[in-house]
């Protein structure tokens, strides 16, 4: 055994394995051979944890190239003369040391060897003697391959300990494939000069997919028109005209737009190893659009705006300035009712992804799960409003003024109670979409790249704080002529322009 001190102290922190064959024809076998030793049919020590000597510390990054940057660093630092270790350990798999332009991340594969695997142990006490043991559970390693031939060495992630796994008398040198009990006993990588042997698929478990989402929005707008407008007194049945204006009309009101979607589904995924929850829970955005496509406003009764004088000597003023209505007098018709569009809604799919049976094997596949959901709320909103409107007359003097006088006199013909009615056709749409890859077990094979999932969504829609306004600010103005301001004014208040008194 004193030919294994030739290795320093760099295989104590290393694992090394072939399968050896007497006549072999590759010369890196007869190499490890000699190194070693055959297979023992001694008692094996019983191994159930290692890093008790480690020479190189753990690699954390359980890939090639995060093992060929730890080993370079390891050489880089050459603690316990690891550099020297490194490159004699390189040189028995044919390279001329570490900096081999041939030795590369591609040479280490990240590699599982199983409970039960029988070989030389080394240990870093002891002057780096061998025992015959045997592994007691599975153990992450790092495979490298030889630069030429089919030999290779591992490396434990653990720990620097050395194993070397002789052949069994009479084994070939391209063992049969093992069978896998546990995903993490797969073979994916062999010696290359052997057939590659086919990955077992991982089990297949079943799993809950949960989809909810929310979206909400809250605004207000307005709506607004000038419509030339009638005003007619009334007093006891009897009608005067006074006179078509134009009269600006502005409805305005607030909403809340609400959305949510909720969806199940379950779903056969494969168990690599890492388990699967029974429950996966995805939140799906919901994104709403609101806008009103139409609207429609009216004031007064058939498009005049009645103003219902409550005293009859007003009236009877009014009467004198403006004179009754004709007879065969007409007005406009009420407006007409809107109507809104059909509402749509995406269909809900029913049909579950490929694999929703749970237990038993499937060939694993990607598979693009792509989560739709849609729907749309055309409706109509129509508001009746009570309007108090004040009708002030404006008279323009002309000529000359005192001091502190104002040519606009104003005089306050009363306040009304106006009918109105706002309506608007709007539209509320809702919309989500999202993604998720998912290695699905396909029992049928007839999965599909990507899947298309209809997902339901609820709308719901509060239109509040409507108001309406009548005129400027709730005031008609109209204009009077010099004799119809001095007769109006023996019967109605002089006022200020916004109505009040303030201004005297």
């Amino acid at each position: 055994m004193k030919k294994l001190i030739f290795f320093g102290a760099f295989v104590i922190a290393s694992m090394l394995s072939t399968h050896i064959n007497a006549q072999s024809q590759y010369e890196c076998r007869d190499i490890l051979t000699n190194a070693f030793g055959d297979y023992s049919t001694k008692k094996p020590v019983n191994l159930t944890r290692l890093g008790t000597s480690p020479q190189f510390g753990e690699i954390l990054d359980f890939s090639s190239e995060g093992a060929y940057k730890h080993l370079k660093k390891v050489y880089s630092g050459n603690s316990r003369r690891s550099r020297v270790e490194m490159d004699r350990l390189l040189k028995l798999l044919g390279y001329s040391g570490f900096k081999d332009p041939s030795f590369t991340a591609s040479k280490i594969v990240p590699e599982v060897l199983p409970k039960g695997t029988l070989g030389w142990m080394g240990a870093y006490t002891r002057n780096h003697q061998y025992r015959w043991s045997v592994l007691a559970r599975e153990f992450r390693t790092f495979k490298i391959l030889a630069k030429d031939g089919p030999c290779y060495l591992y490396i434990m992630r653990k720990c620097g300990n050395a194993l070397y796994i002789p052949q069994k008398p009479g084994e070939f040198d391209c063992p049969p494939c093992p069978d896998c009990p546990r995903p993490s006993s797969f073979i994916a990588n062999r010696d290359p000069y052997c057939p590659a042997c086919e990955v077992c698929p991982p089990p297949c478990k079943v799993t809950t997919i949960n989809i909810s989402g929310e979206g909400k929005i809250a605004s207000g707008d307005m709506i607004q028109k000038s419509s030339e407008m009638p005003l007619i007194a009334m007093y006891g049945g009897e009608k005067v005209c006074i006179g078509t204006y134009s009269v600006p009309v502005k409805a305005t009101y607030e909403y809340t737009a609400t959305g949510s979607a909720k969806y199940s589904q379950t779903i056969d995924v494969c168990d690599n190893g890492a388990g699967v929850l029974p429950n996966m829970d995805i939140k799906l955005p919901v994104n709403l659009g609101f806008n009103v496509s139409e609207s429609q406003m009216s004031v007064g009764e058939s498009g005049a705006m009645i103003l219902n004088v409550a005293n009859a000597k007003r009236f009877k003023r009014l009467k004198k300035q403006y004179g009754s209505c004709p007879a065969d007098m007409t007005t406009t018709t009420e407006m007409q009712e809107l109507v809104a569009a059909q509402s749509d809604e995406m269909s809900t799919s029913t049909t579950a992804p490929a694999g929703a049976s749970g237990g038993g094997d499937g060939e694993c596949k990607k598979q693009t799960l792509m989560f739709n959901g849609s729907k749309t709320v055309n409706d109509v909103n129509t508001k009746t409003f009570t309007n108090n409107v004040s009708v002030i007359g404006v008279y323009k003097k002309m000529g000359k003024l005192v001091v502190g006088e104002s040519a606009d006199k104003y005089l306050c013909l009363g306040t009304y109670s106006v009918p109105g009615k706002a309506s608007m056709v709007y539209n509320l749409k809702g919309q989500s979409t999202l993604s998720q890859v998912l290695e699905i077990c396909d029992k049928t094979g007839n999965a599909t790249p990507e899947r298309n999932i209809d997902i339901p969504v609820d709308l719901n829609l509060d239109i509040d704080n409507q108001k309406m306004t009548v005129g400027d600010g709730g005031k008609v103005y109209i204009p009077l002529t010099m004799k119809q301001y001095k007769s109006l004014g023996k019967k109605f208040s002089r006022c200020c322009s916004d109505g009040s008194k303030g201004c005297f």
